[in-house]
């Protein structure tokens, strides 16, 4: 029995000693991918984040949304870059957990079926906040919410850190 609470003890300690490490972005690389919440359809999203800074990523994503609207299928193409900045350190945050906000910049195309004529692109701006639950040491789930101009207000997915 007292190497059972002497054991249990000791993986108390590790797990408290290690989980509360802040994470440190410089150099690291993550794929993100999930869904969109709109008012129109349900956008998907793909992107990549590098770490450039302990505490600041940048990285580029895309984006589509198909909706009908009177029997004609509508396309939105999003193309941008964007830049977060994590609090983990500052707030001294586990790593299990990583809340971040940003900006955006990007490019929207829309592809309107009913008229050619009604096809157009426009710059898109935003801000984003959002949170991630990892896991394990490289995959998270992700939740963020928009605002600005983007084909989108929110989402959620998936992180993986590679």
């Amino acid at each position: 029995m007292k190497r059972f609470f002497g054991a249990l003890i000791m993986i108390i300690a590790f797990t408290a000693t290690s989980s509360f490490a802040q994470r440190n972005w410089s150099g690291n690389r993550m794929f993100n991918a999930g869904l969109g919440f709109a008012n129109k359809g349900v956008p998907v999203y793909a992107g990549v984040e590098f770490g450039v800074h302990p505490d600041i990523t940048v990285g580029g994503e895309i984006s589509y949304l198909s909706y009908r609207h009177n029997n004609h299928r509508n396309n939105i193409f999003g193309f941008q870059g964007l830049a977060n900045y994590h609090f983990g350190r500052i707030l001294n945050m586990s790593s299990e957990w990583d809340f971040y906000a940003g900006a955006n910049l990007g490019f929207n195309v829309y592809n309107k079926a009913a008229n050619e004529d009604n096809n157009y692109s426009n710059l898109s701006l935003g801000l984003q906040i959002g949170g991630r639950y990892y896991f394990n040491n490289n995959l998270a789930l992700n939740l963020e919410l928009l605002g600005g101009n983007n084909i989108y207000g929110g989402r959620i997915g998936i992180s993986y850190m590679f």
